[in-house]
C-alpha cells in the first residue's frame, strides 16, 4: 500500500494542475480519471478530498469550471457567443444544468454576472462551493 500521506500532496499537485490546465473543463473528465492519475481507487480520492478540502469530486469540479466560466465572461465570451456555447466551452452538457450550477455557485445568473462584469471591469464575481 501507498504511503498515506503522499496522497494529499500528490492531490495538491494535481489541483494546481487542474486550476491551470483545461483538463477539468472537459466533459469526459470524472472521478475514475483522478483516481487513475493519481494511481488509488476512487474511494481514497473521495475520502482526501472530504477530509483534507472538506469538498466532494463534484464541486471540485464545479468551482473549477465556474471559475472558468467567470474568466471566460469577463474577458467579453458573451459579446460574441451565447450562454449555451460558454456552457459548452466550460464542460458542461445542458444550458440549463451549467446555468443552475452557475447561480449557485455565484449566486447571480449568467446575464447578470456579464452586466456586473461589464459595468466594473476591475470587480470580481466570487465562485464558492455550497455547503
Amino acid at each position: 500500500m501507498k504511503n498515506d500521506i503522499y496522497f494529499p500532496f500528490k492531490i495538491d499537485e494535481f489541483i494546481i494542475d487542474l486550476k491551470n490546465s483545461n483538463i477539468c473543463i472537459k466533459q469526459e473528465f470524472n472521478i475514475d480519471k483522478l483516481s487513475l492519475y493519481l494511481g488509488i481507487q476512487c474511494y481514497l480520492t473521495t475520502k482526501i478530498l472530504k477530509e483534507k478540502y472538506c469538498i466532494s469530486f463534484s464541486n471540485l469540479k464545479n468551482v473549477i469550471r465556474i471559475n472558468h466560466a467567470v474568466d471566460k465572461i469577463k474577458l467579453g465570451f458573451l459579446r460574441l457567443h451565447t450562454v449555451e456555447a460558454l456552457a459548452t466551452e466550460c464542460g458542461y452538457t445542458e444550458r440549463v444544468h451549467f446555468s443552475k450550477t452557475f447561480k449557485l455557485f455565484t449566486g447571480m445568473t449568467v446575464v447578470q454576472a456579464d452586466n456586473y462584469a461589464n459595468n466594473n471591469a476591475t470587480a470580481s464575481i466570487p465562485v464558492s462551493a455550497p455547503f
